[in-house]
């Protein structure tokens, strides 16, 4: 990472983009195989799947340039242009997926795409339950339901003897 006056600036390649510059080829590979094989279409077949991944594809590799051009490349700018990296990425991959395996249960494919707000959501969740928890502590101690240690009281050594 630079740091140039009081905005920090970065110029690292997302992580999502490592596992994506060699999925997403490999994927479109794999599908030129599959339907060179079998001498069909895929645009023809699964056009919906085919036109979101190609949509999905444009709109990740919209958001590297400008996230790797713009001269202002702020934490705060970089952070949103990598997770919509990550989502665009993961919706090209899963639908590229599911023309290649098309008789794959949707449903395990969905499961992925499914869990992406939750993982780009993490760290204000843990916030959220930090402050829960201290909000409850508080609520309990101000009604004097926090049960009070007795400091005479020794803990027990639950760790093994040392030799």
């Amino acid at each position: 990472m630079v740091y140039s006056g009081s905005q920090q600036t970065v110029k690292t390649a997302p992580p999502c983009h490592k596992v994506f510059k060699y999925l997403v080829p490999m994927l479109i590979a794999l599908l030129a195989i599959k339907c060179q094989a079998k001498g069909v279409d895929p645009f023809e077949t699964s056009l919906i799947n085919m036109w979101c991944c190609c949509i999905a594809i444009c709109i990740y590799y919209l958001a590297m340039g400008i996230r790797n051009h713009i001269q202002t490349r702020t934490i705060k700018y970089s952070r949103i242009l990598n997770h919509v990296m990550l989502i665009f990425g993961t919706i090209s991959s899963v639908s590229l997926l599911s023309v290649i395996f098309p008789h794959f249960p949707r449903q395990l494919i969905l499961v992925v795409p499914a869990f992406l707000p939750i993982i780009l959501a993490q760290n204000k969740l843990k916030h959220g339950w930090h402050w829960l928890y201290n909000q409850v502590i508080h609520i309990l101690d101000v009604w004097n339901w926090v049960p009070e240690r007795n400091v005479t009281e020794q803990e027990p050594n639950l760790s093994p003897p040392v030799q």
